[in-house]
């Protein structure tokens, strides 16, 4: 399986993407969200993982949703609240995350969303 990380800075893409081959043999690219397109096309993910801050979170909910081919996407946020959106399901989130979510929740979430699932944290619906 190939993940696209989309993140805001290479400190934190580099941060998930150890996660990632932390617990899972998944080939792992990553990039910012003005690459999208170019990535998509070269990299033919079969999922993203999109860590944004809040601030940008919206313009690259609406890159991606343009721009993503409807490749599933799993988003990191640091603030779980109302990420739960209309605007974030059209965009094709799959599953929401906290930032800081451990390896082997990353991975099972990446899983269960290239099966067709959704996986939502706990506190995304408090």
């Amino acid at each position: 399986m190939t993940a696209l990380v989309i993140a805001e800075n290479a400190t934190v893409a580099a941060t998930i993407e150890a996660k990632l081959r932390e617990a899972d043999e998944s080939r792992v690219v990553t990039g910012v969200v003005s690459q999208v397109t170019t990535l998509v096309e070269q990299h033919r993910p079969h999922l993203i993982v999109l860590a944004q801050p809040r601030p940008r979170l919206a313009r690259a909910l609406e890159l991606l949703r343009e721009h993503s081919e409807g490749v599933p996407i799993v988003l990191l946020v640091d603030e779980l609240g109302d990420t739960w959106t209309p605007q974030t399901r059209r965009a094709g989130v799959r599953a929401v995350m906290p930032i800081d979510v451990v390896s082997a929740e990353l991975t099972a979430a990446l899983r269960a969303v290239a099966r067709g699932l959704i996986v939502l944290h706990p506190d995304t619906l408090a």
